[in-house]
């Protein structure tokens, strides 16, 4: 066995495990799941009535469906252009050699140590009724607006991934390669 043959063995005996977890719990459930997907069956007993194409037809159809694929959609849109646009610029920022480079580093990199369950429930409060009457303010009319709720869930998740690119690529020294 010649020396590249060998290299390639142990990388491939190093990404093995990941691969066999993935094969047993997302490939063959995957695989699975297909063939039933033609059926109507309830999960439990051992009837199964194929229909053909009736499942999907009934689930384009339905509006709550095509509702949640266009806001997942949007979702994926929105924080996917901010996150790599914003991650960059900070990226920029920070690694331009300044007086003010340890501070902006701070300010980044702070939020991003934060856990995003405790930001999670920072917002949840924030936008619950409970923060208003607290500090008697009157609860906005747009608070409720359900375009509203996605647009703040998308500007926090791009944050966070703003967070996580700007800092990646400052760290791995890839931008000062760029300029």
């Amino acid at each position: 066995m010649n020396r590249k043959m060998k290299k390639q063995l142990q990388e491939f005996t190093f990404i093995m495990p990941a691969l066999v977890m993935f094969a047993i719990f997302v490939a063959y459930p995957f695989l699975q799941g297909f063939p039933i997907s033609f059926t109507k069956w309830d999960g439990m007993s051992p009837n199964k009535a194929y229909v053909g194409l009736k499942n999907y037809i009934r689930i384009f159809q339905d509006g709550n469906v095509m509702n949640a694929v266009k806001n997942t959609l949007l979702f994926t849109a929105v924080t996917m252009v901010f996150s790599n646009l914003l991650g960059l610029l900070f990226a920029l920022m920070i690694s331009k050699k300044s007086k003010l480079n340890n501070v902006l580093r701070t300010c980044i990199f702070m939020p991003y140590c934060l856990s995003l369950v405790l930001s999670s429930y920072i917002w949840r409060y924030v936008y619950s009724d409970v923060f208003y009457d607290k500090f008697g303010i009157a609860s906005p009319p747009w608070k409720h607006n359900v375009g509203y709720d996605r647009s703040c869930s998308d500007i926090c998740m791009a944050g966070c991934r703003v967070l996580h690119g700007g800092i990646h690529c400052s760290n791995s020294g890839s931008i000062e390669r760029l300029l």
